[in-house]
């Protein structure tokens, strides 16, 4: 099964079985397979983006088969970011949104942080193969402390030959998730107002967090630069529990909350029994800001 594997994902046979399967229609699910190599993501306002990847992406394969605007915020971040200055993206992965953010806005300055290993490297072979650059990298997680912490990657078993076969960007800090896997290392974490003093950075518009359930921690250990610079802050909620520590941080510093669904934001007014059913992707906006996105409330 390895040799078929092997044979599968090498870069060029990748790009011409995936490229023929997608021209036939009602493609069955089971037959859209991984992209691996270099996959072109065309975005709404017409600007392209090449992104080196390999099969244990979720990212590329969901952007290759469904297309840049049916992926998460895609469409609403490009109308976003022309109005900002500073952009954090944390949990960068392989680079999508910092690339996406470069190309679309050449004048921001644009913060990449990821502590894993294989999503890093992929995130700064793409950053040369788009020739950007106005994005600073740091192969670091930032979290509620400063300090050294074990970083737990599940590994996917089936390609053992991969170098790194951990794009999926599940890895997680030991003190957040109760998931410990054989695969770990040691990483950075600095919070968000250490990497703000220490790196003199002077303003901060935007966040996008997807950190494997550790979103709390960041908006905790950057209450100052929050208070302070009031950014915009995008947040992966996996559940009611998650959403209700985000809430408690952030809604007290005067922000309102918008669930983002497609083009559109939905505004949601977050209290103790507010809950989430499933894997929910929310803006969070300072009052003052609410005309940056006024044109995508519904």
């Amino acid at each position: 099964m390895q040799i078929f594997y092997q044979f599968l994902y090498q870069a060029s046979v990748n790009r011409v079985i995936r490229n023929l399967l997608k021209m036939i229609p009602n493609l069955p699910e089971k037959w859209k397979i991984h992209p691996s190599g270099v996959v072109r993501v065309v975005l709404s306002n017409g600007i392209s983006l090449d992104l080196k990847t390999n099969q244990t992406s979720h990212v590329t394969t969901h952007l290759f088969w469904e297309g840049s605007s049916a992926y998460e915020y895609t469409d609403l971040f490009i109308k976003l970011l022309p109005k900002i200055k500073t952009f954090f993206d944390v949990g960068s992965n392989i680079g999508y949104f910092s690339i996406m953010a470069a190309k679309v806005n050449p004048d921001l300055r644009v913060y990449a942080f990821d502590p894993s290993p294989g999503p890093f490297t992929y995130l700064n072979e793409n950053l040369v193969l788009n020739k950007v650059s106005n994005v600073q990298t740091f192969q670091m997680a930032l979290s509620d402390e400063d300090g050294i912490f074990s970083f737990h990657i599940p590994l996917i078993t089936k390609y053992p030959y991969l170098k790194f076969n951990s794009l999926g960007g599940s890895g997680h800090l030991s003190h957040v998730r109760q998931n410990p896997t054989k695969f770990h290392i040691q990483v950075q974490a600095l919070t968000l107002d250490s990497f703000m003093t220490q790196h003199q950075v002077p303003g901060l518009d935007l966040i996008k967090l997807d950190v494997e359930e550790a979103e709390h921690l960041v908006i905790a250990g950057g209450r100052q630069s929050i208070s302070k610079f009031r950014p915009i802050v995008v947040c992966e909620i996996f559940s009611t529990e998650m959403l209700q520590l985000i809430q408690k941080e952030i809604i007290s510093l005067g922000y309102r909350a918008f669930r983002s669904e497609g083009k559109n934001l939905y505004e949601e007014k977050l209290n103790a029994s507010s809950q989430v059913a499933q894997i929910e992707n929310y803006f969070f906006v300072p009052e003052e800001k609410i005309d940056l996105v006024e044109e995508f409330i519904q």
